[in-house]
C-alpha cells in the first residue's frame, strides 16, 4: 500500500485506479481500458505532445515521482498496467555459481 499526501501523486494514483475499476469491475477490455487511462493522463497533464502510448505517459508520470524522492516502475504485469512505487533502492550483490562457474550478481532490493 502506498501513501501519500502529495495531492499529484494522489491524482496519478487515482488515474490507475479508475483504470482498475474500468477493467476489472465494469469488465471494460483491457485495451480500451490503457487507452483511457492514456486519455486521462493527457488531459491531466496538458502536454504540448499528447502521449500516444502509455510508455510515453508513464515516462513523464516516472519523472514526477523521481522529483519527490520516490522510485516508479510502470508497465504491464500479466496483461494489466500498474505503477510499482518504492522509495529507496540497495543494491546487494552475491556470489552465485552457475554452470561450474562463479558469477557476482547485483540484486536491488526496494
Amino acid at each position: 500500500m502506498f501513501y501519500t499526501k502529495d495531492k499529484e501523486l494522489v491524482n496519478i494514483l487515482s488515474v490507475y485506479e479508475q483504470y482498475y475499476k474500468e477493467v476489472f469491475i465494469d469488465e471494460v477490455s483491457p485495451i480500451i481500458a490503457e487507452s483511457n487511462l492514456i486519455d486521462t493522463f493527457n488531459r491531466l497533464y496538458s502536454l504540448m505532445i499528447p502521449c500516444k502510448k502509455i510508455e510515453e505517459a508513464e515516462k513523464h508520470i516516472e519523472s514526477i515521482f523521481n522529483d519527490v524522492g520516490y522510485c516508479f516502475l510502470g508497465g504491464y504485469t500479466q496483461e494489466y498496467l500498474g505503477p510499482y512505487i518504492w522509495k529507496d533502492t540497495t543494491p546487494i550483490t552475491y556470489k552465485v555459481m552457475l554452470h561450474h562457474r562463479p558469477f557476482e550478481l547485483t540484486v536491488n532490493m526496494c
